[in-house]
């Protein structure tokens, strides 16, 4: 009977082992079976290659593909030599573009993670007598996780469109990533490391020929999530022309424009950085009858909506402001929690403005606006605010203007402190400070008409002509400590160098003992020459 037991068990056993190994072979082979699913669904293409005319050029020596290919949405998707997510495009050597034409049209997305790039390789320049203005030369609009790659020295340009040139095409892009006629490339999407050039090359005070505002290096209308960095923009009307919400522009080095950036939203938008750029030479943009009025970087919106959470720092303005500018930093209508710091504002000798950071018919309370460095000219203003409630305003070096602070048409001041005036003379009707009813170009009245800066300096030595503060100038150590705010951005000066934790800082955009690089002088009188 023990026998008989014993064996029931032994066999009772071997089925369930049995039962066992065919659940794992099953679900092994589920397994596998899941795997080559999923790999067939990400099997597209890692790298694809496109020259102008389908031959071998540099590394695109095989497998190589024309545009045309590129722009056939048969080619996008997630087979073996599709273009997907993760796949890198290629471009390789010069391709040249008929008048008013798109070169690359995306058909598709990357995902996020695994964008799809378009690279530029070493050499490859995109050049056309000049490039289409409704959908440029790349158009990525409608679409998502998709990268702009110039590579090391990747080149968008036009050869012939501007005031002594063939062409005077009102409207010609770089990289069109959204606008009037489609949804915007978002999100994920990116354009860096490029050049483009020479958009409209603006000579002449007399050519009012063009609208300025669709010559641009990029259009990013109604988008999230875009990025703009690292490129160099140079010889066109509005270089960056772009809203939406989440946007950033940041690391770019921008020209002989009308304006650095256009912001103009008819709609709610929320989130805007505009960082470390250097914009400058907006004067070969004037003209004798004001057709263009230039800025560095402009903002706006329509009643009743509103952009909010913009954050503009570590810019550099200056160069040949030219004449017919509003102001370097100019903001209205609607734009709403904004944050200015440590960036360097300078205005050339024999320049004027109406306020290099101005400030119209703004909506928000408490406009901040920290660290920074004003070098101003002659009559000009520093600041200029409009319709402005709460403004703060600490930690600044002023220096230059006939003006320093003008707070008109209803605006209050919440706090203003911590500042270094540089003394000077003013003359020609104007005031260093406007409050309205009180105009003084004495200190101790403004104090005391405006109750502000009881803890500000005036001197006669404050800062250099690069912004940086020399040795023993009153603004160091004149600064609040504001790293309670706990803005990581501004508990570091515009070069990175950390302020103190703890302690006065000093006014201004740059920590005392910093030097900057010496920022070359842009190529003059250049001219473009059909190829």
């Amino acid at each position: 009977m023990r026998v008989s037991n014993q064996n029931k068990k032994i066999c009772s056993l071997k089925i369930l082992l049995a039962s066992i190994q065919r659940l794992f072979l099953a679900g092994l082979v589920a397994l596998v079976l899941s795997g080559i699913g999923a790999t067939g669904a990400s099997a597209q293409a890692s790298n694809v290659y496109i020259t102008q005319d389908g031959a071998g050029n540099g590394v695109c020596s095989s497998n190589v593909h024309t545009p045309a290919w590129f722009n056939n949405s048969a080619n996008w998707g997630t087979g073996g030599s599709q273009i997907g997510p993760g796949t890198i495009v290629h471009l390789c050597g010069t391709f040249n573009g008929p008048t008013n034409s798109t070169l690359l049209v995306a058909q598709g997305s990357g995902t996020s993670g695994s964008p799809v790039t378009i690279l530029f390789e070493s050499g490859t320049n995109l050049t056309s007598q000049a490039w289409s203005g409704a959908t440029g030369a790349i158009n990525i609009s409608g679409h998502s996780y998709l990268v702009v790659d110039g590579g090391s020295n990747g080149i968008i340009q036009n050869t012939n469109n501007g005031t002594n040139l063939g062409l005077h095409q009102a409207d010609s892009i770089g990289v069109f990533a959204g606008g009037p006629s489609g949804s915007g490339c978002s999100p994920g999407c990116r354009i860096t490391n490029l050049t483009i050039a020479n958009m409209y090359v603006h000579t002449s005070v007399s050519d009012c020929s063009i609208d300025q505002t669709g010559t641009n290096a990029v259009m990013f209308l109604n988008t999230a999530g875009i990025r703009v960095d690292h490129n160099i923009f140079h010889d066109m009307g509005w270089a960056i022309n772009g809203w939406g919400s989440n946007i950033e522009v940041d690391h770019n080095n921008v020209y002989n424009i009308d304006h650095g950036t256009a912001s103009g939203a008819n709609a709610n938008t929320v989130g805007a950085l505009f960082h470390d750029n250097h914009i400058h030479n907006f004067a070969n943009w004037d003209t004798s009858g004001n057709c263009y009025h230039h800025d560095g970087i402009h903002i706006w919106n329509s009643d009743p909506n509103v952009n909010s959470n913009v954050s503009i720092y570590n810019n550099l303005f200056d160069g040949d402001s030219g004449v017919n500018i509003t102001g370097y930093v100019y903001t209205e209508n609607k734009v709403s929690n904004i944050k200015v710091f440590n960036n360097t504002f300078v205005l050339a000798a024999g320049r004027t403005m109406g306020g290099m950071l101005w400030m119209g018919n703004y909506y928000d309370v408490a406009p901040s606006i920290w660290n920074n460095t004003f070098i101003g000219q002659g009559s000009s203003a520093c600041m200029r605010l409009e319709n402005n409630s709460g403004v703060v305003w600490e930690n600044n070096v002023v220096s230059g203007c006939n003006t320093f602070l003008s707070y008109v048409q209803g605006t209050t001041v919440s706090l203003g402190d911590y500042n270094a005036y540089l003394a000077q003379s003013q003359g020609g009707g104007n005031y260093a400070f406007n409050l309205g009813t009180t105009q003084t170009n004495d200190f101790a009245t403004w104090q005391s008409a405006a109750r502000q800066d009881s803890h500000s300096r005036t001197s006669n030595l404050a800062v250099n002509s690069d912004g940086t503060l020399p040795s023993g100038s009153p603004a160091i150590g004149a600064g609040t400590n504001l790293s309670n705010l706990g803005i990581a951005a501004l508990n570091a000066d515009a070069s990175g160098k950390p302020r103190p934790s703890s302690g006065a800082w000093d006014a201004g955009a740059l920590n005392s003992g910093t030097t900057v690089a010496t920022v070359p002088t842009p190529p003059t009188n250049l001219k473009a020459t059909v190829q």
